[in-house]
């Protein structure tokens, strides 16, 4: 097997991408003995020259050990493991979704049977502060396993100290020969951590190199040298409904004429919403004409619930909290729900005021979280930033 083709596909392994299938779980394979394992690599390289003085490389913390393995430390990353031979770094800038920009550092060791990368970025893990943690590591392990010509041999979760993460192999055809990858990634504070090995398949077990490289690993907690952690959420003025509100990202505007709870009425509404992990956040201004505005709160309120809780033959939707709350000083109710559309699993807060005066209207503010118990620290974060623009 050529290495460089390996090298060339365990490089592009990362970003997040698509949510997974479902997918059988079968039994992970039996790992290699405690001795196997050990077995020192005889055909490890020595390791690489050292850098031009002039432009020193960063300070990878290799240590050689007596078998000519080193132990890999980057200072401030946030983990160590055993590689074969010291590995060549690399960083490079990458940009989430939703704009912003992170540090990705991996380090690559290509052999004539494996390759072993690992890597660690906060990039998907400060997008994951605004989700479900598990459906970050869920779509991040997604978008490398189910792909077309990859065979899934097993996903399952798994954990590191307080870190969790997941674990999957998957078998593919290179060059004609059958290859094999096996995927770790850890998710702590506000990093994700992975572990990549492909070696070409012959027998049942791994090179034994490639299990010495993953029981090594561990997780430091010094993220020290990282870059500092971005908080996406920004005040965002809304002057065409007179209010101020914080999103994670900038939200559009439309007025629409359509059938609502209180019948035909003219609706302004703003929009935000995140790719990853999948959110949307709204604010609608349903104007109450003259009849409608006649109406008693009470009565508007339960018209209103009834639309937000509704069933429709591919949604059902369960009211799991419902109270009295202010928003802008002005008391209204407070919705908690969850829904499940097909497969998905999703939870929403809906905030209803009634605001009466020269221009009376109906004003619902709106947060929904895809994954079962994702979005509520969000949702009262946006409900709670809406303010009367000054």
């Amino acid at each position: 097997m050529r290495v460089s083709l390996i090298v060339c596909i365990a490089f592009a392994l990362a970003a997040c991408r698509n949510p997974p299938e479902e997918l059988p779980e079968v039994a992970a394979p039996t790992p290699a003995t405690e001795d196997s394992a050990a077995a020192p690599d005889a055909a490890a390289p020595d390791a690489a020259a050292a850098p031009d003085a002039a432009a020193p490389a960063p300070d990878t913390g290799a240590a050689p050990a007596a078998d000519g393995w080193v132990k890999l430390a980057p200072p401030g990353l946030g983990f160590s493991v055993e590689m074969p031979a010291e590995p060549e770094r690399q960083s490079s800038e990458v940009q989430g979704p939703q704009g912003h920009k992170a540090e990705l550092v991996q380090y690559n060791l290509a052999r004539d049977d494996y390759v072993l990368v690992v890597s660690a970025s906060p990039l998907v893990a400060q997008l994951a502060q605004f989700g479900n943690k598990e459906l970050a590591l869920d779509r991040s392990l997604a978008s490398q396993t189910d792909q077309p010509g990859r065979t899934v041999r097993y996903k399952k979760p798994i954990t590191l100290g307080d870190a969790i993460g997941r674990e999957a192999e998957v078998d593919m055809t290179l060059q004609g020969q059958q290859a094999r990858l096996r995927i770790r990634l850890y998710l702590q504070g506000l990093y994700m951590f992975q572990q990549l090995a492909i070696w070409p398949v012959v027998g049942d077990a791994p090179p034994a190199p490639i299990e010495r490289y993953y029981k090594s690993f561990t997780l430091t907690g010094d993220t020290s040298q990282s870059k500092p952690a971005i908080d996406l959420w920004q005040r965002f003025p809304a002057p065409e409904l007179g209010l101020s509100l914080e999103l994670p990202k900038k939200p559009e505007y439309e007025v629409v004429v359509s059938e609502t709870f209180l019948g035909k009425a003219t609706v302004q509404t703003l929009v935000g919403h995140t790719e990853f992990p999948p959110s949307a956040y709204s604010i609608e201004a349903v104007a109450l004409e003259a009849e409608q505005a006649k109406r008693d709160d009470a009565a508007i309120f339960v018209d209103w619930e009834k639309t937000v809780a509704a069933n429709s033959p591919d949604r059902k939707v369960e009211v799991l909290k419902r109270e009295d709350a202010e928003l802008l000083g002005v008391k209204g109710k407070l919705l908690h729900v969850k829904a499940t559309v097909g497969k998905d699993n999703a939870e929403g807060w809906y905030h209803c005021i009634i605001e009466r005066g020269d221009k009376p209207r109906v004003l619902v503010a709106t947060m929904w979280a895809l994954g079962a118990g994702a979005g509520e620290a969000e949702a009262k974060r946006f409900l709670a930033s809406i303010t009367r623009e000054k």
